[in-house]
């Protein structure tokens, strides 16, 4: 180390190098790295600009770099605090820490997925794509021929009387049954029903983050009761789900536009169902990611529709608590109506994203 103190530069020409602990000890010590970059290096990912980096077998090149360094003391010693800055992030303390956060969350995982069930066969890990907090992730079976949602789709049903009489027969028998089904898989507890009556009487916008297979079922089953059906927007490809597609739009589901025209239509529709004082659930985060515990970038959509309707927006956070069993609680939490006001969709849509976030921050720094 002391010689790494007295040198001027750090020449790293090693074709092969699986760690590069050495490169690490020079940084630390404030050296700029020249490496090479053979492809069996593992040292070149140090390399913080062009000029750190030479042609592998390159001698020439090499020593274009130096004469380089030589020639702008400057950049090097910009260079040489910014590798001070850099090579934090490798000491002893820092790494104890990421390994031991990692070991967290690897009993975390545990708990939240391979001990849902101890008599089932292991569930395999969820890999969720965070760079795309959109992408859906779950797979489901769907029929072959697909029915497209264009201007022509039939939204109210109002020539089939038969239609209506088996859907409110199918949503009587789904509030009795599907919480039967629904309780037991979720496991859930609903807090801030005295929530639900400051928008009795008023058209809504329910908005729920997407973090559970049943969380549509129980919001349209369980919130309002019998009474007052809440319907949900789908995606129109979940229409194609044998059985279940059928089910979900008797009780209340809106598959979305699939043509332009289409998804006029369905603004329209949406419109229309605001106008008569119906509950509408939309889940913001558009697809569904089982057990995620963050709250991804919402969409505009439903806070479009809460503006231009003069709206209240009703928020419920869908968190999660490990029971000793190891064994997921869903809290379904009816926070306090959200009204538009003179805000604008994009205000509106902040306001309620950064609530979500507080909430779901503060309540799992009590409950993991």
């Amino acid at each position: 180390m002391k010689v790494l103190n007295y040198a001027d530069l750090y020449v790293h020409p090693s074709d092969i190098e699986i760690e590069g602990i050495s490169c690490i000890e020079a940084i630390t010590c404030g050296q700029v790295p020249i490496v090479s970059n053979s492809d069996r290096s593992a040292t070149k990912q140090f390399a913080l600009t062009e000029n750190n980096l030479f042609e592998c077998n390159d001698a020439k090149d090499l020593a274009q770099k130096i004469d380089y360094f030589i020639e702008h003391p400057k950049e090097k010693q910009e260079l040489k605090q910014k590798y001070i800055e850099y090579a934090k992030q490798f000491n002893i303390k820092t790494c104890l820490k990421q390994m031991e956060e990692m070991f967290k969350d690897a009993i975390d995982f545990y708990k939240e997925y391979y001990a849902l069930n101890p008599k089932k066969p292991i569930k395999p890990h969820i890999d969720y794509p965070e760079d795309n907090p959109h992408e859906h992730i779950t797979k489901v079976k769907h029929n072959k021929t697909h029915k497209t949602v264009d201007e022509k789709f039939d939204y109210t049903k109002k020539k089939n009387i038969f239609y209506h009489i088996g859907a409110m027969i199918l949503r009587i028998l789904a509030w009795i049954v599907l919480p039967l089904w629904t309780k037991p898989h979720a496991k859930y507890k609903i807090y801030g029903k005295e929530n639900l009556k400051k928008v009795k009487k008023t058209g809504v916008i329910i908005t729920c983050n997407h973090v559970h297979p049943t969380d549509a079922p129980i919001m349209a089953t369980r919130l309002f009761g019998i009474r007052r059906k809440v319907r949900f927007v789908m995606l129109s490809e979940n229409m194609d789900i044998p059985v279940a597609g059928p089910i979900m739009e008797a009780l209340g589901g809106i598959p979305l536009g699939d043509t332009i025209n289409g998804a006029k239509h369905f603004n329209g529709y949406i419109n229309i169902l605001l106008r008569r004082k119906k509950p509408v659930l939309i889940f913001p985060e558009a697809a569904l990611w089982p057990y995620y515990r963050k709250i991804r970038p919402f969409s505009r959509g439903p806070f479009m529709f809460s503006v231009n309707n003069k709206v209240p927006i009703l928020p419920v956070v869908l968190t999660f608590r490990t029971k000793k069993n190891g064994k997921q609680k869903m809290v379904v939490n009816i926070l306090k109506p959200i009204y538009p006001g003179e805000k604008n969709s994009k205000e509106l849509m902040e306001e309620v994203q950064t609530l979500y976030e507080n909430f779901t921050k503060d309540f799992y720094s009590k409950y993991r």
